[in-house]
């Protein structure tokens, strides 16, 4: 209790520095240990990672791993939920566009965002990418806290995409019939269903008739008024 009072006193007293580059070199021996687990799991999957390793390639005690981390199991989830956020946040900047377009009221410029930002998603680019949130999905089914930590990540991705959804309807660019939230998540479904096209060469999907099924899928969502200026342009 003592300590922790010195504590207080010295992050905003004097001290207030000293605290800070603790602070500081606490949370880049976490990010430390974090990343060592993610690149050790990305190389040899999750049920092989050996806290022994991961001390090794962040250059850390296996002690100092405990410190920060309880268990091999919430290393794990936090290493997996923190993969997770990485991926999904790779489209950031154009849900960012997208919004700006929308807070602008700027249809032309939120039909072109939108259809950079379904491409994004679909194709043989991001096959790589789903398989990545596969594997991590796959751990689910293992571990109880990779299900808390990922499911926490994945509901914070959709909801923000759910919530971009909302927006387009409110400009009256969305079909108001659709579920926001049961859209981006059919959306999402679909963009990983596409690796079943790697389990076998007769099923690689033609990249045209491929491109021709997004455009269908997505301008479904689209209201009258975004479908008829998507005819214009």
């Amino acid at each position: 209790m003592i300590l922790f009072f010195a504590y207080i006193e010295a992050k905003n007293g004097l001290g207030g520095d000293m605290v800070r580059k603790i602070e500081r070199r606490d949370s880049d021996t976490r990010d430390r240990i974090l990343a060592a687990s993610m690149a050790l799991i990305v190389a040899d999957g999750s049920v092989n990672l050996r806290m022994a390793d991961v001390a090794e390639t962040a250059t850390v005690g296996v002690p100092t791993i405990y410190y920060y981390f309880s268990s091999r199991e919430n290393l794990v989830a936090a290493a997996q939920a923190e993969r997770m956020h990485h991926l999904l946040d790779g489209d950031r900047a154009l849900l960012d566009q997208l919004r700006l377009h929308l807070e602008n009221k700027d249809l032309e410029a939120w039909l072109v965002t939108s259809d950079m930002l379904s491409g994004h998603y679909w194709g043989e680019v991001v096959t790589e990418f789903v398989w990545e949130i596969i594997e991590i999905l796959a751990d689910i089914r293992r571990e109880e806290q990779v299900r808390i930590e990922v499911g926490a990540v994945i509901k914070e991705a959709l909801e923000f995409r759910a919530e971009t959804f909302r927006m387009a309807q409110k400009n009256g660019w969305a079909d108001e019939t659709i579920d926001p939230l049961s859209w981006v998540t059919y959306f999402f479904g679909a963009t990983l269903g596409q690796v079943i096209s790697d389990l076998h060469p007769d099923l690689k999907a033609d990249a045209e008739g491929a491109t021709r099924l997004r455009m269908r899928m997505h301008s479904q969502a689209f209201s009258e008024e975004a479908l008829t200026s998507t005819q214009r342009g």
